[in-house]
């Protein structure tokens, strides 16, 4: 299930309804081309909200899918405040195959063409070999892995259009160096490398 937040302002200025600051001008010309939307997963919190903040300082669109539904609306509306930029917060179970597709309609009805996918949504759950079972590491894996590739066919269409779009996908040193900790984080960031 998801459910969607969202704020739209008119573009202006560098693709924002505000002045570049002086402090984000030297992003702008890596962040802010395409100008499209851009879905940035585990945008609430973290690496996935620096991520979304940066994007709307640039003036990029941003749709902020999280789990978390009140900080995922809260944080569209402070950015698309600040920054004159349309914004949505999306809620979204990333382990849901069938929660991505409403999402993604959801998405391009509130910022409009996507052109970027920024997979930074994740969890390093502590269970040792031990305490792995199935659930939670199909839960890992769907989360990690699977849901990327879902990304990428909800948006095909969009990436496929758009000239400079491009997927994002946050992986782990432990992908490649492994931790007998977190054992379904490191398999899936080693997938997702995989997978990119």
């Amino acid at each position: 299930v998801s459910s969607c937040n969202c704020v739209d302002f008119p573009m202006g200025m560098n693709g924002s309804g505000k002045e570049m600051s002086e402090e984000t001008t030297g992003l702008q010309p890596m962040l802010a081309s395409p100008p499209t939307g851009v879905v940035v997963t585990g945008g609430a919190s973290g690496i996935g909200l620096a991520t979304a903040e940066a994007l709307a300082a640039v003036g990029r669109r941003v749709a902020i899918w999280d789990i978390n539904a009140g900080a995922a609306h809260a944080i569209a509306d402070d950015l698309a405040r600040r920054y004159g930029v349309a914004a949505a917060g999306v809620a979204v179970d990333l382990r849901d195959a069938s929660a991505i597709d409403a999402a993604a309609r959801s998405t391009r009805e509130a910022i409009g063409a996507i052109g970027g996918i920024v997979h930074s949504a994740g969890t390093a759950e502590v269970t040792g070999l031990d305490g792995v079972t199935i659930a939670n590491w199909d839960a890992g894996i769907h989360l990690h892995v699977r849901a990327l590739l879902l990304l990428a066919q909800a948006f095909r269409e969009d990436l496929r259009a758009t000239r400079g779009g491009a997927i994002v996908a946050l992986s782990s040193i432990n992908a490649t160096l492994g931790s007998g900790l977190v054992p379904i984080y490191s398999a899936a960031k080693g997938a997702v490398i995989s997978l990119v």
